[in-house]
């Protein structure tokens, strides 16, 4: 295992002895091309289900913040519609990469730590999330989620006071196995429809029923090493997976306890690789804004719209649209020599 406990980071940008190796604090005012690579005219593949066409007109800087915004518009997207066979998409929002993918590789790495800090908009159609992946290079597996998957956060608009870190991997018996089972943590305390003391401390101090629009900045980070992956928020790690499968969490006051193994959760699936295996391969950054799919139709946060063969079906839309998730900065943090 890796020396000691995470170290609590306060105000500090990067655990004691890192040093910074990549960034970028988006004080231009347009997306940097020689770091990122923009989702032009995109759906990110059918698996997700989700209702947007991604767009460069979607993604903007200025102010000293990246603003990937959502917009409700109809539009004929480069890729067929899961939900429809057709092309026409009701939704638009932005998506932007360091990986090989709509443009050439701009930044890989492997270990170290890696922080963002963002505003999430709320409503519930909104899926925001800043992510690592393989570098789409040919240097890892090529097929997900072989070479693992780190979800720094994913959050959701219904949802806006839990954020969702998860690791996917390739699991025996599967098509993939994660840690999402034991994901919701940093959840406000006392809410009345699904809080739980139990999930960590409170992350944000209210839910879209209040009416606002989006989120206040959080610092979202990822301390990555060879045996171990730690998820922060504000600079405090709240949970870490070690390279035997082991789930740990902290609670408010800061004392650890174990939560659960991955062979308790899937007991007949066991990783197709050893996780320190995984853990070595190379990612490269994801940052973007869903509209619908999925993860915000789970019953746990309740969507309903969707796409239908005339249109698009509202359901049970709640949200201000446009809406932007917005990027204060984006860092990567590195021991030396690692």
């Amino acid at each position: 295992m890796a020396d000691g406990e995470p170290p609590v980071l306060g105000s500090a940008d990067a655990p004691p002895g890192y040093s910074l190796v990549w960034g970028d604090e988006f004080e231009n005012s347009t997306v940097d091309s020689s770091k990122w690579n923009t989702f032009e005219n995109s759906n990110y593949g059918s698996s997700n289900k989700e209702d947007q066409c991604y767009f460069a007109r979607n993604v903007s800087v200025g102010g000293g913040t990246l603003k990937i915004t959502a917009r409700r518009e109809t539009v004929t997207c480069g890729a067929t519609n899961p939900d429809t066979g057709t092309r026409t998409y009701y939704f638009t929002s932005g998506f932007l990469t360091t990986r090989n993918q709509g443009g050439p590789l701009k930044f890989k790495f492997r270990y170290g730590y890696t922080e963002a800090r963002i505003k999430m908009p709320k409503g519930n159609p909104y899926w925001g999330a800043f992510w690592l992946v393989g570098p789409g290079d040919g240097s890892t597996p090529g097929t997900w989620p072989a070479y693992g998957e780190f979800d720094v956060t994913e959050l959701l608009g219904a949802r806006p006071d839990l954020t969702h870190g998860t690791f996917h991997y390739a699991c025996t018996g599967r098509a993939s196995c994660n840690t999402s089972s034991a994901a919701m943590y940093n959840v406000r305390t006392g809410d009345s429809y699904q809080g739980s003391s139990n999930f960590g401390p409170q992350l944000t101090p209210s839910n879209f029923v209040d009416g606002e629009t989006s989120t206040r900045f959080v610092r979202y980070g990822f301390l990555w090493q060879p045996d171990r992956i730690t998820w922060y928020v504000d600079g405090k790690p709240m949970r870490y997976l070690d390279a035997d499968g082991n789930l740990y969490r902290y609670r408010p006051d800061g004392s650890k306890v174990f939560d659960r193994s991955l062979t308790s959760v899937f007991p007949n699936n066991p990783p197709t690789s050893p996780l320190s295996t995984v853990f070595a391969y190379e990612h490269s950054i994801h940052l973007n804004l869903a509209f619908g799919g999925g993860f915000p139709r789970y019953s746990t946060y309740g969507y309903t719209g969707i796409e239908t063969a005339t249109g698009y079906s509202d359901g049970n839309l709640a949200a201000t649209l446009p809406a932007a998730m917005e990027v204060d900065y984006v860092r990567v943090f590195r021991l030396p020599g690692q």
